[in-house]
């Protein structure tokens, strides 16, 4: 049993408030002519920062929160939103330039964790006064002078690029290599179209959005050209089909299927024409330039120098080559998780997953991972998984529970610079654990941002268990950690 099905799959989403002075608003934003309507809507806004006047407040959501605070305007002045753990709605009215007036309706009524802003963010929605667009954001003024401001996430208008297609039935994990993630795409069009790409074929149709991230596909015409063996063409096509919701966060947009798989994308780059055509009359330039120099009559005069005994200086030449085939370049990977906190360092044959956000650079195993049907997660000998759901001192009290464990060994160490727990225990049976499960691994104090565990676990006396808790000793050695 692996250390992935251990960890609870709730997560609690925690909002870090930062109180300041009255002053200090975290962002003014001066519109450069009368607001459009038409600018609001067809856009989710990401809440990124709430400010009040009386008491003087300001809430700041981290960037990895900011997907749990949104709100959309539709164009029949309903809107929809999300207020941390709770869906809410209701309807909207401009005027003038910047006139708005935000009406809560119906919302869902989940208790959200404590720290949560999303009871103070539906107060602030109904004390709408104005709003104001500009560069990609909104600032909706209060009626008593404090800010809600968003940043605009845009379905529309962008071409994404597939990084992953995940399945739970059958448990299927299909990675798209970097090189070509260009050939299986989708963008959608403002008009309600869409056009995408599946490998060596071209499709387009029609989708719809609804309320709170719903998304429909309906897919329509395409080229019938026969792909290559290995594509995923076909099976792309197919999740295309069985879309049912979507949403944006870190400049990543999540397709969710019916099954509860998933399409991982990421916003294609745009391409720089001038670059190739500089490149290009370098090349042209360089060519002549090269010519006169063979041209020249000493080159023949060289020739006798080769033919002295710098024959020896070859043979050195070649050895200093060599100890850099052997230097440890080849045998390690590294990898970096979604929010670039965490880099970590593995044997170079052994397998990750790196563009899927949710298991990013968190799971290493010397064969190909695979999802656990019952939990939905990868299955792999090492674990590293950086949580801000627990502290140190909490995380240290679980591992030495000695209802739990027997057989517990621990030592101070450093990992990455920060002060860290190295332990090994052996299950007793009581808890989720079999008995004679040895769980081995590193526990780091992150402070205010919680822990990083890298863990393994495994049979008592195992040879595989050995090996497994080397690598974990190689990674606490080299990974680096974001202080």
């Amino acid at each position: 049993m692996t250390a992935s099905t251990k960890i609870s799959p709730r997560r609690a989403r925690r909002v870090v408030l930062a109180l300041t002075a009255l002053g200090a608003i975290s962002l003014v934003l001066a519109a450069c002519g009368a607001t459009s309507t038409a600018k609001l809507t067809g856009e989710t806004w990401r809440l990124t920062s709430i400010s009040e006047k009386t008491p003087a407040f300001q809430g700041v959501v981290p960037l990895d929160q900011q997907d749990r605070y949104t709100i959309e305007f539709n164009r029949d002045d309903s809107w929809n939103g999300t207020a941390d753990c709770n869906a809410v709605s209701g309807t909207y009215k401009t005027s003038g330039s910047n006139g708005l007036s935000i009406t809560v309706g119906p919302s869902t009524k989940v208790a959200c964790p404590e720290g949560s802003l999303g009871d103070t963010y539906v107060t602030a929605l109904g004390n709408a006064a104005t709003y104001d667009i500009a560069m990609d954001h909104l600032t909706i003024t209060l009626k008593d002078g404090g800010t809600l401001t968003f940043a605009g996430i845009s379905l529309t208008g962008r071409t994404w690029l597939l990084g992953a297609i995940t399945q739970k039935v059958p448990a299927f994990l299909g990675v798209v290599p970097a090189a070509d993630q260009s050939r299986y795409t989708i963008l959608f069009n403002a008009d309600g179209t869409f056009n995408s790409t599946a490998d060596c074929n071209q499709v387009a149709g029609v989708y719809t959005t609804t309320r709170f991230g719903g998304l429909n596909i309906d897919v329509g015409p395409s080229t019938l050209v026969a792909c290559p063996e290995g594509s995923l063409g076909d099976a792309y096509v197919l999740a295309l089909r069985r879309v049912k919701g979507y949403s944006i966060a870190n400049d990543q947009l999540t397709l969710t299927l019916a099954d509860d798989g998933t399409l991982t994308y990421t916003e294609a780059a745009p391409v720089a024409s001038a670059a190739p055509s500089a490149s290009a009359a370098a090349v042209v330039s360089a060519a002549p330039s090269a010519t006169p120099a063979p041209t020249a009559t000493p080159a023949p005069t060289a020739t006798p120098a080769p033919t002295a005994k710098p024959a020896p200086t070859t043979a050195p030449t070649s050895k200093p080559t060599s100890p850099p085939v052997s230097t440890p370049a080849p045998t390690t990977k590294t990898c970096k998780t979604t929010n670039g906190a965490v880099t970590v360092t593995y044997p170079a044959n052994w397998f990750t997953v790196t563009d899927v956000p949710e298991f990013a650079c968190h799971y290493f195993d010397p064969q190909p991972i695979t999802i656990d049907v019952g939990t939905g997660e990868p299955v792999a000998a090492v674990r590293v998984h950086p949580t801000d759901l627990v502290t140190y001192d909490q995380a240290l009290l679980a591992a030495n529970d000695t209802k739990l464990w027997k057989n517990i060994t621990k030592s101070a160490a450093t990992v990455s610079g920060l002060p860290a727990t190295k332990i090994s225990a052996t299950a007793n049976g009581a808890g989720s654990y079999p008995a004679g499960t040895v769980r081995y691994g590193y526990l780091v104090d992150w402070g205010a941002k919680g822990i990083v565990t890298i863990t393994t676990t495994g049979p008592e006396g195992d040879a595989t268990l050995a090996a497994n808790q080397a690598v974990v000793d190689q990674i606490a050695a080299s990974i680096v950690i974001q202080k």
